[in-house]
């Protein structure tokens, strides 16, 4: 009987060490994920600033890695172009054509709602309080 306790108690010994060394080899894997992962974005952020593509990026890293493509799976986003960052023209023209936008739609929410059923910080300046007011005051004689 003392025989069999014995053993029964190295028998568990063994499947908690088993246990203990399979969740050490899951933190090993996750660690190696993660970095796998941060040396990515970091690439991308560097191919991104100089104006490289992604596929280059992918490439290299998965060869060394062999992440996606050693199982044959296509990375996300392989292929795409870069962002490319627009010039201060086009970021100004942006700009001007959100805000219209913004005006526009401000402007029919006036003639649907009222002043009192506004968001805070929808009306940013004075004048698009005034212009809310005037775009009220015109869908009210309509």
């Amino acid at each position: 009987m003392l025989a069999k306790f014995a053993e029964d108690e190295r028998i568990e010994q063994m499947n908690a060490q088993r246990r203990r060394m399979k969740m050490l080899e899951h933190k090993r894997e996750v660690e190696r994920l993660i970095e796998e992962r941060r040396q990515m974005y970091e690439e991308e952020k560097e191919v991104m600033y100089s104006g490289g593509s992604r596929a280059e990026v992918k490439n290299d890293v998965a060869g060394g890695a062999g992440g996606a493509e050693r199982r044959g799976e296509k990375s996300p986003g392989e292929g795409d172009a870069c962002l490319v960052l627009p010039s201060s023209d086009l970021l100004q023209a942006l700009r001007e054509l959100i805000e219209q936008e913004r005006q526009r739609i401000l402007r029919e929410a006036a003639g649907k709602l009222g002043l009192e059923y506004m968001p805070r910080g929808v009306l940013a300046s004075k004048e698009d309080l005034e212009m809310f007011k005037a775009a009220q005051h015109a869908n009210k004689f309509r």
